[in-house]
């Protein structure tokens, strides 16, 4: 906007009501409902974060051998960075706010000088005709005062706009304000995804893609590799995602997953390959419907005892991690099929891995294994069996009742013999030892 026209002289109705139009025009686009409250809600997740962060920094103990003085430099130099990162994440949200805190002022200077026009009682002599201003872009909206109702909505490149706004003057529609259209197409299943030009997600894009989402009930989300660096965490709204059956969050670079992520009742396959998750929250195991779950290469050390609920999962890809054992409670998979936990520092199996009834592939290549468990031989379902590059000596020699064996590698390995029992899994045909 040019400032110099601020003090430009009016002489007439018609002139000050151009130069009112002039000024709301000079705004930029309004933002979407679902984006203003999405950074409503992202703004409070950034403090809960936030507070998070400095209490860890501020229970963390001085070590014996660090001068106190030198410890608090350190740790006033995280609180510092957390805040800095606060405000980062922040930014992109005020603003948002900000801008719309401006057009509900100029909403309710476009209701005064519309009364002031209107009114009998007005001294100003309204003109013979309305002046021709050109009409604002963006599509119509009703004031938050008066909510926009389903019927008088319809569905524009998935942004709400509605079909008819009530003249708030003799002016017609020229002095009722615009909101422009959502930042993000939020139909994302069956191929289409945000991204496709190469953008990929802010934070405060991906809360508005969130609410957008859970108001469409969406069923599919795909953002591998859409979301910025800066993205490390899922805002806290995710959970309202409880139509959604496919969730891909892979090749990106998210640390943690809130506890809210429990709140996926309907997800049936989630992918979080390639991120740099270090914990997973105990609420994953309220996913009772996951039958896919891809965890692999990631920085997870170990897992939620609450996977025992997960009844229905066939497919589990823990590979390329740092864990160190796999729960007692991963015996209670019935309905797994496939293990793959590759490249890992696994030392064992549990012994209650032979309660995976339905297991038919089991890979762990890239291990410290130095034994398998008895308890194989009760997995009569078992197909493949890949354990290569590991530590053990001796086979177990139950592995006789693999019934529905096809399929064995444990090459270099340190195996001192093959038990003869082998020989009885008729179903044998690739057994390679060396």
């Amino acid at each position: 906007m040019d400032l110099m026209q601020l003090d430009k002289r009016l002489d007439s109705t018609e002139q000050v009501v151009e130069e009112i139009m002039r000024l709301h025009r000079s705004l930029p686009p309004r933002p979407g409902l679902d984006e203003v409250e999405a950074a409503r809600s992202l703004i409070l997740n950034v403090e809960k974060e936030d507070q998070a962060w400095l209490e860890a920094i501020a229970n963390q103990r001085t070590p014996p051998e660090v001068p106190g003085d030198l410890f608090t430099v350190l740790q006033e130099m995280k609180k510092g960075l957390v805040l800095f990162r606060s405000k980062e994440q922040r930014r992109e949200a005020t603003k948002l706010l900000d801008l719309e805190t401006v057009h509900s002022s100029f909403d309710e200077f476009i209701q005064r000088a519309s009364h002031c026009i209107a009114s009998p009682s007005s001294n100003v002599s309204a003109p013979s005709r309305p002046p021709r201003v050109p009409k604002p872009p963006g599509n119509l909206y009703s004031s938050e005062k008066s909510p926009v109702r389903p019927k008088d909505m319809v569905s524009r490149d998935d942004s709400y706009v509605t079909t008819k706004a009530k003249p708030s003057s003799l002016y017609g529609d020229a002095l009722v304000a615009h909101r422009s259209p959502k930042l993000l197409d939020s139909t994302l299943t069956a191929g289409k995804s945000p991204g496709n030009d190469g953008e990929k997600l802010s934070l405060i894009k991906l809360a508005s893609l969130i609410e957008v989402s859970s108001k469409q009930a969406t069923q599919g989300l795909n953002l591998q590799n859409k979301l910025t660096e800066q993205v490390e965490w899922l805002p806290d709204s995710i959970g309202k995602l409880s139509s959604l059956t496919s969730l891909d969050l892979s090749e990106n670079h998210i640390v943690v997953l809130p506890n809210t992520i429990g709140g996926l009742s309907s997800l049936t396959k989630l992918d979080l390959h390639s991120n740099r998750i270090t914990h997973l929250p105990e609420s994953i195991g309220e996913l009772l419907n996951l039958v896919y779950l891809n965890l692999s290469s990631n920085q997870l050390s170990s897992l939620p005892s609450s996977f025992s609920k997960l009844l229905k999962l066939e497919e589990l890809d823990l590979s390329c991690n740092n864990l160190h054992i796999l729960p007692e409670s991963i015996g209670s998979l019935v309905s797994l099929k496939k293990l793959d936990v590759e490249t890992n520092e696994i030392e064992e199996f549990p012994y209650s891995i032979g309660g995976c009834s339905s297991l038919k592939e089991v890979r762990a290549d890239y291990n410290k294994l130095k034994a398998l468990p008895e308890a194989i031989g009760k997995i009569t379902t078992l197909e493949i069996l890949s354990v290569r590059y590991n530590n053990i000596r001796q086979l177990p020699t139950t592995m006789s009742s693999l019934a529905s064996l096809k399929e064995v590698d444990v090459s270099f390995n340190e195996l001192e013999s093959v038990p003869e029992s082998l020989c009885f899994a008729t179903t044998l045909s690739t057994c390679i030892t060396k």
